[in-house]
């Protein structure tokens, strides 16, 4: 199985890997799909990879050629008609290519592989961009292994595919009580609960407040809802057109033309952009339709993040309403554990910064709001500072903290009243103990030997403080001090205050402070 991510050319590496096995076999290759504009896309492709390669469709009316290299089929008609299927002999292919193929565990998919299967030597190449599917069902179960892949956060930072401004947007209405069915909102109850007056009209103020004049596609629950939201938008005097799965051939041509020539700015839709249309100059998303499929928001998304020589970003407006329900949002397709409002900022820049969070605390499990995140990665890098490494600790009984290249300990003023720190640094070649990052007292070939010096020192010259510095003070494992705590929450540091003992409070003030 491949897996890349929407507009990582599949059907392009696909070409390749049939016009290489069918020249070095001498047989054929079946390619199986679901819609239309998926046949005809592919023999485009193929047509472009390799000419020499005769392809032919099969499907409804058309019938494959008897002397074609390639076999592009409905899945639709070689399943349904068996007189189809039957004309082809197994062992005159030798791959069996599936597109979309979070689709496969479908009965129909299932019948098609268990005939051609027939054939020892056949083998099975998948393709998808949503491994996932709302049923739990497992792939694995077809599939022996994942081949490749490639998800949609590292095609984006490689400049394959735009990044994403993702909007939570969120509404006043209450959809906990919609039920679930076949594994994603119940349709008719969910259209019945979302697609209201004033919940469209909040979709068109917020796409004509944020985004006005940009090319739009809005995916709705149902056809009712998508005409629906359509009126709304036109009668904001928003042009607007609506696209359905019974749309005629002829309108729907007409429709996406005009969509690319910029005479109408939103199109509404029930999943019909998801899997085969694509626009590269669309620039926005509506995410009116609330689902709990992973794979159906992935495709939602994935058509629109295509390269454009004027597109910087794809905006996503994801319109989230009250649930105690899951319900799939752009941070869970981005992997994040918890619930994060982007407020417009790049998904590779939320990432980089959730990555940063994480190294720190992977056990953070709270709700996180961007605007912040700064402040919370340096409360829990500075929470990490004052956490010694266990080596150390073992062999140094001083409350220490960690500084960029080695430990410091702040102690009180001193008879003259002037602030102390003593440092153990690394160096290119030494280990040094330092007085106030001037006075170098001692250099030792390990980290230990100058630890030892400096905490000798310190009993020595400064016994009057021997016992606060001491990490085996009891005091230290009390409970942090209000004015510990009031000191560390002005400084605006979000910390888990609840289990900061003494100790771990004074050595973050001593990092503040020395900053």
């Amino acid at each position: 199985m491949i897996v890349l991510a929407t507009w990582l050319w599949k059907t392009v590496i696909s070409a390749n890997i049939i016009s290489q096995l069918i020249k070095k076999t001498w047989k054929k290759v079946l390619f199986i799909a679901h819609r239309e504009e998926l046949l005809k896309q592919t023999c485009e492709k193929m047509n472009a990879v390799d000419p020499e390669i005769l392809c032919s469709i099969e499907q409804w009316e058309n019938h494959a050629s008897g002397f074609a290299d390639l076999i592009v089929a409905s899945v639709q008609t070689i399943q349904k008609q068996w007189g189809r299927i039957g004309k082809f002999n197994p062992d005159d292919f030798c791959l069996v290519v599936v597109d979309e193929t979070h689709h496969i565990m479908a009965p129909s998919y299932k019948s098609i592989l268990k005939y051609f299967q027939t054939n020892p030597e056949i083998k099975l190449l998948w393709l998808t961009a949503t491994p996932d599917r709302a049923d739990k069902k497992d792939l694995m179960e077809i599939f022996s292994a994942i081949a490749f892949e490639y998800p949609l956060i590292p095609a984006i930072k490689d400049k394959w595919l735009t990044d994403i401004q993702c909007f939570t947007c969120k509404t006043n209405v209450d959809i906990s009580h919609v039920k679930t069915s076949m594994w994603d909102y119940a349709i008719w109850e969910l259209s019945k609960a979302v697609n209201t007056p004033e919940r469209n009209a909040w979709i068109a103020k917020t796409y004509k407040d944020k985004a006005d004049w940009e090319s739009a596609v809005a995916f709705c629950v149902d056809v009712q809802h998508a005409k629906d939201l359509c009126t709304t938008f036109n009668n904001l005097w928003i042009k607007s057109e609506c696209i359905i799965w019974d749309t005629p051939s002829e309108e729907r041509q007409r429709i996406y033309t005009w969509f690319r020539n910029w005479e109408i700015k939103v199109m509404t839709n029930v999943l019909v952009a998801t899997e085969w249309w694509d626009e590269p100059c669309v620039t926005t998303l509506l995410m009116a339709r609330p689902t709990q499929s992973r794979g159906l928001f992935t495709q939602m998304i994935g058509r629109w993040i295509r390269l454009h020589e004027w597109k910087e970003s794809c905006k996503v407006f994801d319109f989230t309403d009250n649930t105690k329900k899951l319900s799939i949002s752009m941070a869970n397709i981005a992997g994040f554990e918890w619930k994060v409002d982007m407020k417009g900022k790049k998904l590779t820049k939320v990432k980089d910064k959730i990555d940063e969070l994480m190294e720190l605390a992977p056990w953070y499990a709270w709700e996180l709001d961007l605007d912040d995140i700064n402040n919370i990665i340096e409360s829990y890098d500075i929470m990490q500072r004052a956490t010694l490494d266990q080596e150390v600790s073992q062999n140094s009984k001083n409350a220490r903290i960690k500084v960029n290249w080695g430990y410091e300990l702040s102690l009180a003023k001193d008879a003259n009243w002037q602030p102390e720190f003593i440092s153990v640094l690394e160096t290119m070649v030494w280990w040094k103990a330092i007085l106030n990052w001037l006075n170098v007292l001692a250099q030792q070939e390990t980290h230990i030997q100058a630890l030892d010096f400096a905490d000798k020192r310190i009993k020595w010259n400064r016994s009057d403080k021997w016992v606060l510095i001491n990490a085996t003070w009891s005091r230290r494992y009390q409970p942090a001090s209000d004015a510990q705590l009031w000191i560390i929450k002005k400084r605006g540091y979000r910390i888990p205050y609840t289990w900061l003992t003494k100790g771990a409070a004074s050595n973050i003030l001593s990092h503040l402070f020395k900053k």
